[in-house]
C-alpha cells in the first residue's frame, strides 16, 4: 500500500475518508465527510462523495475558480443586517 501524503497547511474535515496513496496539496481543504479517491491540488477545496471541486459539473469558468462567482453577502431587506446604513436603528 502506498502512504498518504498531507502537505503543509492542509485541512481535513471531520469524518473525511482518504483512500490509500492520495496526496493532499499544500493549503488544500477537504470538507467534512468527503471521500477522497484522487490527489487534491494545492489550495483546492473538495467536497462530496466522491470528493470534487464545488461546481465541477458546470461551466469551465465556474469550476476553474469558484471564488470568482461569489457575490458579497447582504442581509434581506428590513432585517437590520449588514445592508443597513451605519447608525440606522429603524430596523431594530
Amino acid at each position: 500500500m502506498a502512504p498518504d501524503v498531507v502537505r503543509r497547511g492542509a485541512t481535513i474535515g471531520a469524518n473525511a475518508t482518504i483512500v490509500c496513496g492520495v496526496t493532499i496539496g499544500e493549503h488544500a481543504f477537504v470538507a467534512a465527510g468527503a471521500v477522497v479517491a484522487r490527489d487534491v491540488a494545492q489550495h483546492a477545496l473538495v467536497a462530496g462523495n466522491p470528493a470534487r471541486f464545488p461546481g465541477a459539473g458546470s461551466a469551465p469558468a465556474a469550476s476553474a475558480c469558484p471564488r470568482a462567482q461569489r457575490r458579497p453577502w447582504s442581509a434581506p431587506a428590513g432585517s437590520g443586517g449588514a445592508s443597513a446604513p451605519a447608525g440606522d436603528m429603524s430596523a431594530a
